[in-house]
């Protein structure tokens, strides 16, 4: 955890996701953004590099992870997704933020 946002009187952890991607820390800039979502009754914070893009897909669209990705550093992993563009991860995270020091803010009341 990174720190705290108020959000309208809610106050949301931050989690570092090049941190939790096993990458380091984030040095965060003004330029680096607060990703706020909600995952069961709890809403997280998560610090990224940026957003490229808002891209809908429909649920046939998504592909199993292949088994040979699979291991601890990719059990967040959901499923894929093939765009004209290339290829998105899916990531979930519930997995993810439960995974090391995020277990303690995942199931933390609210």
């Amino acid at each position: 955890m990174r720190g705290v946002l108020n959000l309208r009187g809610v106050m949301v952890p931050i989690i570092d996701l090049r941190c939790r991607f096993g990458q380091g820390l984030t040095e965060a800039t003004a330029l680096h953004i607060v990703i706020v979502v909600q995952i069961g009754p709890r809403h997280v914070g998560l610090l990224a590099d940026r957003v490229l893009d808002i891209v809908g897909i429909n649920a046939s669209q998504i592909q199993p992870v292949p088994r040979i990705a699979q291991g601890s550093r990719a059990d967040f992993l959901s499923g894929l997704v093939t765009i004209e563009s290339g290829m998105i991860a899916l990531i979930d995270l519930a997995r993810l933020l439960a995974m090391g020091e995020g277990a303690e803010i995942a199931a933390a009341p609210a």
